[in-house]
This record gives C-alpha cells, structure tokens and sequence, in this order.
C-alpha cells in the first residue's frame, strides 16, 4: 500500500511539474506610453514640415506650453532648422498668458486611437490640420506609418 501511495505522489508531483512546462507562456501586452513612442514621429513631423513651409519665412506661434516629449522635441528641431516659434509666456501662477499671435499657430501631438496600437499623429498649422495614423511594430516599442499624410483645411 505504502508503494502505491509513493507512486501515485511520484506520478502526481511528475504530471504536475509537466503541465508547468507545456502550458504556453502568457504574454502581457501592455500599450507603451505615449511619450516613448515620441521619438519615431518627430522626424515626420519635421519632414512635413520643411516640404510643406519654408524655414526661413514661416513663423510659428504654439497656441499652448508644451510639457510633453513631443512637442519639445519638434520645437527644438524646428528652432535648429531655422523655424521662429513663439511660445505662450508663463505666469507667475504657471498658466499661460496670451500673446498675440505674430505668425501661423502651431500644434502636435499623439494619441492612441484603439487599444490594439494604432496611434494617430495630428499637426495643426495655421488653419490647416494634417493626420497620419501610425501602428505598433512587432517589438511594441515604436511606431511605423499605416498610410500617407491626410490634409484638411
């Protein structure tokens, strides 16, 4: 009986440590945030931008302070490129005050569109509003472009 007893704990303890090991791995999918997926859309941004308005004569006026990864990113490649980009002044109480707006108002940013990993990049210049939609490549980890650029003005 004691032998039976052994055996079954023996074949029990071997079953159980092989269904540990034939049971597939779980794998968590997490959408990463936002601000480390900036880097692989500023240089689209920045491409648009100088075929569409010229450094030298394009003024820009951010219509908000920028805080985000993004935008500080684009404004200072922009700046090195040889855009002017006035920023809105902060206050005392750390809200921005307005200026008037001395060239054509300015705005980017990212946001995820499902939670399966599309994204979409909108750029505000001016009156006019460009888009393109971006997915999650197979590491998860950056973006690549789904389509082309979409304008409306």
């Amino acid at each position: 009986m004691r032998r039976h007893a052994s055996f079954v704990l023996l074949a029990a303890l071997v079953v159980g440590l092989g269904a540990c090991t034939v049971m597939p791995s779980r794998q968590i999918s997490a959408t990463p945030p936002v601000e480390m997926l900036a880097a692989t859309t500023q240089g689209d941004i920045v491409d648009l931008m100088l075929r569409m308005y010229a450094p030298a004569h394009t003024q820009l006026s951010l219509d908000r302070p920028v805080h985000d990864a993004l935008g500080q990113g684009v404004v200072a490649t922009l700046r090195e490129r040889g855009y002017a980009i006035q920023e809105p002044e902060i206050g005392f109480g750390r809200q921005a005050t307005s200026l008037p707006a001395s060239g054509l108002t300015f705005n980017c940013r990212l946001e995820l569109v499902r939670g399966d990993g599309l994204y979409e990049l909108l750029v505000t210049v001016g009156n006019t509003r460009l888009s393109r939609v971006y997915a999650l490549d197979s590491e998860g980890n950056a973006l690549a472009p789904v389509g082309d650029w979409a304008r409306r003005e």
